[in-house]
């Protein structure tokens, strides 16, 4: 399966001796990091000041809402002297960007309904309605760090040889240089999304290693996606085999835009009771999904493309009004 974000790419291997820069501070927001960087700095930040007591309340609200609170968040800056690394740095808020990936992540796959819908429409299958737990965990992150690097391909997410609960989002600088031409709002937009996409890779669960990996990549593009941070090439109508897939694990968009129709479907939380499943379960030739949803993929996909028509159908009614 060719896969864009993390198949490929380059594992890390020898690293250019080219100057570099590391940013490093804790979670989960800090201090602005500053534009004039020297061709090796090592920073600790400090969390800034709360000026009153309703702010430090927030503050800590915010704290209790990561997925890794105490997860140190790095940014490496390989090669200063490529241009896509000083546009990276004049554009992109660099002391949220890791931050608010982790809040996408944790709003869209790890935070259960307040109520999860039992009812299910008589025109399709019985399903068997899960309760949400208290708490959907996700892998253990001790650190995350965005390294920018010349490789192939767009980005891919490892963790390190020495503990896999440190992760390390690899970015291509040749693919942010190859974004020249494009706007700043439009740059902005695009890393904000892979690297949503990335963090995703980060904390997900993969059912022990037995889940499809158009499953894996379909879940991080459904982050994405839902954070509002689709690319703007992805093409989604009309509903049809060239713009949805021929099959329902084809990954990337094609994969997230089923399990966006999944969840208005069958429950609102699905997607998330998923990945929890994949936590301790296998995958087991997807009967994990049955358990979860009460029906087969095959019975989910084959729903899912009697409904192209009517929503092309309506699609353009609405473009029409």
């Amino acid at each position: 399966m060719t896969r864009v974000y993390r198949d490929k790419t380059q594992l890390p291997g020898n690293m250019s001796a080219n100057p570099a820069a590391v940013t490093t501070f804790p979670s989960p927001i800090p201090a602005p990091v500053s534009r004039a960087l020297s061709d090796k700095v090592d920073v600790e930040e400090t969390e800034p000041e709360v000026e009153d007591a309703e702010s430090k309340h927030a503050q800590d609200q915010h704290k209790r809402q990561l997925l890794c609170p105490s997860a140190r968040l790095r940014i490496h800056l390989e090669d200063l002297t490529n241009p896509a690394t000083g546009r990276f740095t004049s554009i992109i808020p660099i002391s949220t960007l890791l931050d608010e990936a982790i809040l996408n992540v944790q709003h869209h796959l790890f935070t259960p309904p307040r109520e999860s819908n039992e009812e299910a429409s008589t025109s399709r299958p019985p399903q068997k309605p899960i309760k949400p737990k208290p708490e959907w965990k996700p892998q253990e992150v001790r650190s995350v760090s965005l390294v920018l690097r010349p490789m192939d391909g767009v980005a891919y997410t490892t963790g390190t040889n020495l503990d896999p609960a440190h992760k390390e989002i690899h970015l291509n600088l040749g693919y942010l240089d190859a974004k020249r031409d494009s706007s700043n709002a439009d740059f902005l937009h695009e890393v904000r999304g892979v690297v949503t996409h990335e963090m995703v890779h980060v904390f997900q669960h993969n059912a022990n290693g037995t889940c499809p990996g158009g499953l894996i990549e379909g879940m991080a593009d459904y982050v994405r996606m839902k954070s509002g941070l689709g690319a703007k090439h992805w093409t989604k109508w009309p509903a049809s085999e060239r713009t949805r897939g021929k099959k329902w694990d084809e990954g990337y968009q094609k994969t997230a835009w089923f399990l966006e129709w999944l969840e208005e479907t069958c429950r609102q939380g699905v997607i998330g009771e998923l990945n929890e499943a994949m936590r301790t379960g296998k995958w087991d030739d997807g009967k994990l999904v049955s358990k979860v949803t009460g029906s087969t993929l095959d019975e989910w996909w084959k729903m899912y493309k009697e409904d192209w028509e009517p929503l092309n159908i309506s699609r353009g009614e609405e473009q029409q009004g």
